[in-house]
Parts: C-alpha cells; sequence; structure tokens
C-alpha cells in the first residue's frame, strides 16, 4: 500500500521583501566589553556578600 502526500504550500515569490535580507546573528556586540562589566557586577556581588557574613559574625 502507498500512501503519497502532498502539500499546497509555495516556494516564497523571488521579489518578496522577505527573502533579500539574511537574518542578524548578534555578532557585532561588544563581547569584551560585556565580559569585563560582567566580572565587575560578580566582584562588586561577592564583596557584599563577604561584608555581610563578617558583619553578622
Amino acid at each position: 500500500m502507498r500512501i503519497s502526500v502532498t502539500t499546497s504550500v509555495r516556494p516564497p515569490d523571488r521579489d518578496s521583501a522577505y527573502t533579500s535580507a539574511l537574518a542578524s546573528t548578534g555578532s557585532d556586540i561588544p563581547a569584551g566589553a560585556l565580559f569585563a562589566a560582567s566580572g565587575i557586577v560578580v566582584a562588586a556581588g561577592a564583596g557584599v556578600v563577604v561584608a555581610a557574613r563578617r558583619r553578622t559574625v
């Protein structure tokens, strides 16, 4: 027994605005600055935790 499946989906038009540009992947973000800022935030958070522990003990 053979089952054939057909679809009514047609390929997009070549003149369509949706096919003229590729998606942006975010590769133009300043990775170094983001890593440095996240490191500073983590260090500040660790400092707050250490200060809070010394204050209560």
